[in-house]
């Protein structure tokens, strides 16, 4: 089975993954299930954050990333495996220095210090549990004035041309349907609605994988989509899409199954 959370930006919405929370929320997932997390992972954050000696929190650094070791061996000793999308707030120049492999039917990241961590790349389509599964990580972010590039904030934090181009020839390979959805962004037009809901209209910035994701919207045929990036929980019926935070479902307690 198949199990669905928020950002976890390093470990400081992490807690919500430890087991006694996921007992009391959705089960344990057990060693064959999966769970997903939809953008802002954040392990690691900063370049420095594998090297094994003490962390000090650096000037203008957000809030990561307090204790590497200790969230990456937190998910190392799960018995599920992890699978992640990027979002914004995870450090792009150090994933794409990483090796490729194939998995699930595309191009993964499997984390080199944990091998149940699997990074989902834009643009791919996986078979993950009898599920076809979208995936296209990345946004904008809306706290750019504040942060360094390089340090913590990477130009590649939004869609790229090729993988915008690899998304379409993928998905045009399974004629625009899919059963599944992941993003870290909503599509612009809902994200719009949701912050003006919100009156927090102030994180709508330009996107353009918000952007490119309006078009998806449009053209894809799906059983459900999953993004997160907006830091709530709500479900929207009419486009079938839950944005996610602090909450943690499975499939079946999603009406999935």
């Amino acid at each position: 089975m198949i199990y669905f959370t928020g950002d976890t930006h390093g470990g400081i919405d992490m807690q919500k993954l430890a087991n006694k929370n996921l007992r009391n929320t959705c089960g344990l997932p057990g060693e064959d299930d999966y769970l997903i997390i939809l953008g802002d992972f954040g392990l690691p954050f900063f370049d420095d954050d594998r090297k094994k000696k003490k962390k000090k929190k650096k000037k203008n650094s957000g809030e990561y990333n307090a204790d590497y070791d200790k969230w990456i061996n937190f998910l190392k000793k799960k018995p599920f495996t992890v699978l992640w999308i990027d979002g914004n707030h995870d450090n792009h120049t150090f994933w794409k220095r990483q090796p490729i492999t194939k998995m699930f039917g595309g191009r993964v990241h499997v984390h080199p210090d944990a091998k149940n961590v699997i990074h989902l790349i834009r643009g791919e389509i996986y078979a993950i549990d009898g599920k076809r599964i979208f995936a296209f990580g990345g946004a904008a972010s809306h706290d750019r004035e504040y942060r360094t590039e390089g340090l913590n904030w990477w130009a590649a934090e939004t869609a790229q041309p090729d993988e915008i181009a690899r998304a379409y020839h993928n998905l045009a390979t399974c004629s625009n349907q899919v059963d599944y959805i992941l993003t870290h962004t909503p599509p612009d037009s809902i994200m719009r609605q949701l912050l003006h809901n919100a009156n927090s209209m102030e994180r709508c910035v330009p996107d353009r994988t918000a952007f490119f994701l309006d078009t998806i919207l449009k053209t894809v045929r799906y059983r459900a989509w999953f993004c997160g990036h907006l830091h709530m929980d709500t479900f929207i019926p009419e486009y079938l899409l839950a944005v996610m935070f602090q909450t943690v479902m499975n499939e079946r307690q999603l009406g999935l199954l």
